[in-house]
């Protein structure tokens, strides 16, 4: 009998905000090196590690089963966040605006990318921040077909974009990164201008129904 990988859970986050022509998403381009859809354009995101539901526990450690299981996706997405696109969702007790990015936040990221994975963790403790988890609306799900050697099981959460920061991609999963709106998306890609796995695709032909921001966050917000 022919077996199959097992689907990693992951979490993956939708970035939007206000633009000139409508509003935006952000997306990144993969790397042509990548071993997961190389050479596609992505939502940042990635698999969940045990560091992730060690975070999860100590925030919340009266979760028990999906609600524990939600929780940990979530801080796996805005991990991914920070480290592929430098965006850090989190703030600080005190104050519970969204917090901007000093420099020194920046070593962090480093350790990160140098594959360091307690370094999210340490940045919490040390700098006293919890991650917005509350800013996270679950909008998607999707699973890579069996058939597939690497497999996900990634749930994709829509937030809106932390005010006074900024999108930087890493240059190493990611090569590039975009804000559009999702029409603008979906037209380019048409034209083959604009690379989508399945998945990527038909999650912005549904983005792409809401005219605006806040009727996006209302539906997610109330499933």
């Amino acid at each position: 009998m022919r077996t199959f990988p097992e689907a990693k859970l992951a979490g993956s986050i939708i970035f939007v905000r206000e633009g000139e022509n409508g509003w935006e998403v952000l997306m990144g381009l993969r790397s042509e090196h990548s071993e997961f859809v190389p050479g596609a354009y992505v939502f940042t995101g990635g698999a969940l590690d045990v560091e992730d539901n060690d975070i999860a526990h100590a925030l919340f450690p009266l979760a028990k089963g999906r609600n524990k299981k939600a929780l940990a996706l979530k801080i796996a997405a805005i991990r991914e966040a920070f480290e592929e696109m430098g965006i850090l969702m989190a703030h600080r007790e005190i104050s519970p605006s969204a917090t901007t990015i000093p420099e020194r936040f920046g070593t962090y990221r480093q350790r990160l990318l140098q594959g360091e994975r307690n370094a999210f963790s340490e940045m919490l403790s040390e700098q006293q921040l919890t991650p917005s988890i509350s800013g996270l609306f679950s909008f998607a799900r999707w699973v890579t077909p069996p058939f597939f050697p690497i497999r996900y099981d990634a749930q994709f959460f829509v937030a809106r974009m932390p005010d006074q920061q900024l999108a930087i991609h890493d240059g190493r999963e990611l090569v590039a990164h975009i804000w559009l709106p999702p029409r603008e998306m979906l037209l380019r890609h048409s034209r083959n201008e604009f690379p989508l796995v399945y998945p990527t695709l038909m999650t912005l032909k549904a983005l792409a129904q809401f005219p605006r921001i806040e009727d996006l966050l209302e539906k997610t917000a109330k499933d």
